[in-house]
């Protein structure tokens, strides 16, 4: 009898979770299985939880730094790590790569949880705040996300009704305790692991509130209280801040070390605008392909431009903006006006405008990300929308309201003949020749199957159509008394759950992780050498791969690196010429001295190398588990004879101050890496030595940490291939000495005459200032609701 009545009170909660598990019935039919093609995930974001996970258990503390891409880079301080996103707890029960797909779920359940929770606290009855949810929780913009495998984009953003709801409540209240919750709320957003998305909705959270007491403001008049609610507002962004600074700091020091520390390019950032024309996929999503069979013929890619959020989200949309007037109306309106707007990128003012002018837009590329607000604002307007016509149902005996039910009724039955009509027209008279002649203008979609493209665009229309037709008869039937107002509930219910369905369920999709992480042979081979030495994949097909068996890369597929690492790695040879790209596309070997320096002993190729010093080990025919295409390639592997180890002495230092020279002088091939160290700045020790070139061995290699042991009969430096960052300190017997930048990017020790005990910490100050305010921050907030009962008491007596 409890349980039952547990179920009935949140009955609509329960059925979120129940459609959550239908719509994601693959995952549950296939439970050791992960999304899949999800590129993102298996190649970035799996490995990055992999090695926090991993390492933590392993070495009990933190992982700061990450030995596998770019030589070595910054781990904590990398957005996408989220190390400090309270959801990645879940990674330390489950099998990383099999978790990915149940957090989709629940990030999915809870936002649409949360949305609910908000649609009531503004007013929107119970059945019209499930409808807001399940047009958000199934709409394009959010269930695509699980294709690419951007589970990184979908964290922060569950968050945002949250964050809305407590400022509504804030609002309304004027009480703290609500400010100090979408604090904590702000903390979940910053540390979810992106960035841009962080930064969207943070301000237009604030742009909410500040809307909303606008408009409250008109009313009442009252200054102090306008100055109160600011105050509160300026109480949740510091708390966010200061909670989340354990991240923020070490994510800023990376920031000004990064190749996007000024910013990015506007051509680079204005990648993924929305062309205006392809608002027609907001109606028709295939018009432009799909990329389930590889049709997709639009700007970008299907589903970063997707704003599809069902057929009846639009027409209820509609509903409201011309029968309701209120301030969330106007406000929902506005957010979807700027959304679109900045969605379209390069094709309209807006985003330009705040490119040039706001500065943290100068580091964000793809504006159509904002389409996630738009999905959110169409999704509350909707919400509006059916909460109206159920208002008119209960009172449809008043003239009035029944009048405006026939006129819906009737522009429903309008739209809905129209659609008939060209439908057939179109079913029946038409053919791939006038598709091609008129929607493809003979230029677009070269090399795509035209007939496939014309067949997805007809389904497309039909089920518009149908879409339509079944909504004019359900108004048809209420007004004519067939049926109740609870069954014409039920149908539009069903309307929506059928079109979202069968949008967006052909996206989801697993595979086993074996298969995705298949181990080719030429891994077998390189793996044969059991000592220290990095892989360079020069094209980037095997970098998933080589994390996997353990195997650390020169190369990564990062949206954040070293700026100095970036033109290092470019002094390999030819390249493409992209500062800002995720993975560094070197398309031929000019100056191995560069791989000899990165302790490169392995080439992954997919063509022959000819360059004097590299001997081809292995030729391997085969396709990798996580590619989609059926054909098989030829690749590499060479071995790297004149590779340098990880750690050496070196007699002899040169300074050059000019960081270009550095770079010339190390792809001078009279340049000698044995006998000399380059520096940058003036150093506190002999320059000419007598020692000679000698390998040193590194005793203990882990993230944090490293352990050299060398007994050195003369002088000379110390040279590690690994690169310099601040906040690596070393140890010499116990005694710190300075960590000398060398050769562009690695670090050095200048050693004295004979044993020395060395130690490298990555220890950044960032981190620990960071977890100072943090720890500090979180302190006060728990001593408050410890004491918030009394509080309230001392509140009442005065």
């Amino acid at each position: 009898m409890f349980v039952k009545k547990i179920i009935l009170k949140y009955k609509e909660i329960f059925f979120i979770l129940l459609i959550t598990l239908g719509f994601f019935y693959k995952l549950i039919i296939h439970p050791i299985q992960m999304v899949y093609p999800a590129s993102d995930i298996i190649g970035v974001y799996g490995l990055e939880k992999s090695f926090l996970i991993n390492n933590t258990k392993t070495y009990h503390d933190i992982p700061l730094w990450y030995k596998y891409i770019f030589s070595g880079s910054p781990f904590l301080a990398n957005p996408s790590v989220a190390m400090f996103y309270p959801l990645n707890i879940f990674y330390f029960f489950l099998p990383v790569n099999i978790a990915f797909g149940y957090i989709f779920m629940l990030d999915i359940s809870l936002l649409g949880i949360f949305i609910y929770l908000f649609a009531r606290v503004i007013k929107l009855d119970r059945f019209s705040s499930l409808f807001v949810a399940i047009t958000i929780m199934f709409s394009g913009s959010i269930i695509l996300l699980f294709y690419p495998g951007h589970l990184i984009v979908l964290d922060p953003f569950i968050w945002f009704s949250l964050i809305l709801l407590f400022y509504e409540l804030c609002i309304k209240s004027k009480k703290l305790i609500y400010a100090i919750f979408a604090g904590i709320i702000q903390y979940n957003i910053l540390v979810a692991g992106h960035t841009q998305i962080a930064v969207f909705t943070i301000l237009t959270s604030c742009l909410y509130f500040l809307l909303r007491i606008i408009f409250e403001s008109l009313q009442e008049r009252n200054l102090r209280l306008l100055l109160r609610k600011l105050l509160l507002l300026g109480i949740s962004l510091v708390i966010g801040f200061s909670l989340a600074s354990i991240q923020l700091l070490p994510i800023f020091e990376f920031s000004k070390f990064s190749a996007r520390s000024n910013g990015i390019s506007y051509s680079f950032a204005s990648d993924f605008s929305l062309p205006p024309k392809q608002l027609i996929s907001f109606i028709l999503p295939h018009f432009f392909g799909s990329p389930l069979n590889n049709t997709y013929w639009g700007k970008g890619n299907f589903w970063s431009l997707s704003g599809y959020v069902g057929v009846l989200p639009l027409v209820l949309t509609a509903v409201a903006l011309i029968f309701i007037r209120n301030k969330y109306i106007a406000i929902f309106t506005f957010f979807t006006l700027f959304a679109l707007i900045y969605s379209f990128g390069k094709y309209a003012p807006l985003f330009p405008l705040i490119f040039h002018h706001i500065p943290p837009f100068n580091s964000f590329r793809v504006p159509a990300r904002f389409l996630l607000i738009y999905s959110f604002s169409i999704a509350i307007l909707a919400g509006f929308g059916i909460n109206f016509l159920i208002e008119l149902i209960k009172k449809q005996k008043e003239v009035r309201n029944k009048i405006n039910l026939t006129r819906i009724s009737v522009a429903l039955a309008t739209i809905s003949i129209i659609s008939i009509v060209l439908t057939l027209f179109i079913y029946f008279k038409g053919n791939v020749s006038l598709f091609e002649k008129y929607i493809l203008r003979y230029s677009f979609a070269q090399g795509i199957n035209h007939a496939t493209l014309y067949e997805l665009f007809v389904n497309d229309l039909i089920f518009f159509t149908a879409i339509m037709c079944c909504v004019s008869m359900v108004f048809f039937l209420l007004i004519r008394n067939i049926i109740s107002r609870k069954q014409f509930m039920f149908f539009l219910l069903i309307i929506l759950l059928i079109d979202l369905f069968f949008f967006g369920t052909p996206f989801i999709n697993t595979k086993h992780p074996k298969k995705i992480y298949e181990k080719p042979i030429l891994i077998d081979e390189i793996k044969k050498d059991k000592g220290r030495y990095r892989v360079f994949d020069m094209h980037g097909k095997f970098l998933p791969i080589l994390q996997v068996n353990d195997l650390e890369n020169i190369t990564g597929y990062e949206s954040l690196y070293m700026r100095d690492y970036r033109d290092f790695i470019w002094s390999i040879g030819r390249h493409e010429n992209k500062p800002f790209e995720s993975f560094f596309e070197i398309h031929n070997i000019e100056n191995p001295m560069i791989l000899n320096l990165l302790n490169t002993k392995y080439i992954i190729s997919d063509k022959k190398i000819d360059s004097v010093g590299f001997i081809e080990i292995i030729k391997w025919q085969g396709r990798l588990g996580y590619e989609e295409k059926n054909d098989k390639h030829y690749y590499y592997v060479y071995k790297n004879i004149d590779v340098l180890p990880r750690a050496y002495l070196v007699p002899n230092a040169k300074i050059i101050k000019n960081k270009s020279d550095i770079l010339s002088t190390l792809k001078d091939e009279e340049f000698n890496p044995k006998n000399f160290v380059l520096f940058e700045k003036n150093i506190n020790a002999s320059l000419q030595n007598f020692s000679t070139f000698t390998p040193i061995d590194i005793i203990k290699y882990q993230p944090n940490k490293i352990d050299i042991y060398a007994n050195l009969e003369k002088p000379g430096f110390l040279v590690l291939s690994e690169i310099w960052y601040p906040g690596w300190k070393a140890y010499d017997n116990d005694k710190e000495v300075e960590v000398l930048k060398a050769n562009y990017i690695f670090r050095s020790l200048y050693l004295k005459k004979g044993n020395h005990n060395i130690t490298f910490i990555y220890d950044p100050i960032s981190y620990k200032i960071g977890k100072t305010i943090s720890l500090l921050s979180l302190v006060l907030i728990i001593i408050y609701f410890a004491f918030y009962k009394r509080l309230q008491g001392l509140r009442g007596l005065l």
